[in-house]
């Protein structure tokens, strides 16, 4: 009985280390990609106020 608990919980703890790794490997890719996404909205932001800047340049 003692060594299926413990074969049990091998098993419980080599699935819950799956299990997290997956998760993980989740985790890093929605920031990775939330990441990427950022950059281009700074890049976005950053061509749109420089296009903002010479408008004004050229009211003046």
């Amino acid at each position: 009985m003692g060594y299926l608990t413990l074969r049990n919980h091998h098993l419980l703890r080599f699935h819950l280390h799956q299990i997290l790794r997956i998760l993980l490997r989740q985790i890093l890719r929605i920031i990775h990609h939330l990441l990427l996404h950022q950059e281009q909205i700074q890049i976005q932001g950053r061509q749109w106020q420089l296009s903002w800047e010479g408008q004004q340049e050229l009211d003046f």
